[in-house]
């Protein structure tokens, strides 16, 4: 499992009922909520910017997927045909001394992945329950593992 403390920042940022990592098979729609949004009734508080970010395994070079939050498609970026995957996430600089409970001694944490950056547009999104579902519409022929999804992650610039 590592050294003591190395998945505090993990743990501290996933809900404890975080239903990942899972399998995603072909033709079968995999539901998630995702938290995060506008307040209610508000232009005031809404993001101006916002990015799903899943983070994914074993993704073929011939795979689609079908992605739609609350009720809204959205568009999987892809080139000549394949899934693009993007270098998500950030190094996190924790300057020496702030004395950050739950952290280990270290000053740098990767909490980079890779996986797919989709543009959510900010006016579909719901406070705090955003209902999130991922078809795999088709997989690449010969591949016998199905997809998983290991993180999801709801960027939101206000």
């Amino acid at each position: 499992r590592g050294q003591t403390g190395a998945d505090y920042i993990r743990y501290n940022v996933q809900g404890k009922d975080a239903p990942l990592p899972v399998q995603l098979k072909e033709n079968v729609p995999q539901r998630f909520v995702v938290g995060g949004g506008a307040a209610p009734d508000s232009t005031l508080v809404r993001p101006e910017k916002a990015e799903l970010w899943i983070g994914i395994d074993f993704l073929g070079d011939r795979d689609i997927l079908s992605v739609t939050m609350n009720g809204s498609v959205l568009i999987v970026p892809t080139n000549d045909g394949r899934v693009v995957l993007s270098v998500l996430g950030e190094r996190i600089e924790v300057p020496a001394g702030d004395g950050i409970l739950g952290f280990p001694v270290q000053a740098t944490f990767d909490e980079e992945f890779q996986g797919i950056r989709i543009a959510v547009p900010p006016e579909i999104l719901k406070q705090h329950r955003n209902e999130l579902e991922i078809v795999v519409t088709q997989r690449s022929p010969g591949l016998k593992q199905n997809l998983r999804v290991n993180r999801l992650e709801l960027d939101l610039v206000f």
